[in-house]
C-alpha cells in the first residue's frame, strides 16, 4: 500500500491488518527521512510496540555507509518519540489491529547519497510453539 498523509491511510491500514495479512508493505511516494517518520505513521509504530511487537530499523542494502549508524540512531529517536504516544493510542480501536505484528523500517541510499526510508513492512508475529 502507498503511504498518503490522509485519514484514509489509517482506514486502509487498519483494514489490511484486520484481514490478518501475513505482511503489509507500506511504500512512499516521496523521500522520507529516517529522522522524521510521518506523524501519521508514528502512532502505528507505537501501537506495534504497545501490543507486544518489535520495531526495528535495517539497511535495505548490503553495504552500510559510514553515515548509516547515525541515521539509524535518528530513526530510533523518532521511534522513541512514537513510543511516548502509547497511552494516547491505547484507546483507539484502529491501532489495536497492530497487535500480533512486528514492524521493520528499511533504509536505503537515494541516488543523491541521502539516506531515506525505502519502505515499512508489518509482518505477523510467529505463532508461539506449543509445550
Amino acid at each position: 500500500m502507498q503511504f498518503v498523509d490522509l485519514q484514509q491511510f489509517d482506514k486502509d491500514l487498519s483494514h489490511s491488518l484486520s484481514k490478518s495479512a501475513s505482511t503489509v508493505e507500506i511504500d512512499f511516494y516521496g523521500k522520507v527521512s529516517p529522522n522524521s517518520l510521518p506523524e501519521r505513521l508514528q502512532p502505528w509504530m507505537a501501537a506495534v510496540e504497545a501490543n507486544g511487537g518489535r520495531v526495528k530499523v535495517v539497511s535495505a542494502e548490503s553495504t552500510v555507509t559510514t553515515r548509516s549508524p547515525l541515521l539509524l540512531i535518528g530513526a530510533l529517536t523518532s521511534l522513541w518519540s512514537a513510543a511516548k504516544m502509547g497511552a494516547e493510542i491505547s484507546g483507539k480501536q484502529d491501532y489495536k489491529k497492530a497487535k500480533g505484528y512486528n514492524a521493520t523500517i528499511y533504509i536505503k541510499t537515494a541516488p543523491d547519497g541521502e539516506a531515506i526510508v525505502d519502505k515499512v513492512m508489518l509482518t505477523q508475529q510467529a505463532a508461539p510453539n506449543g509445550p
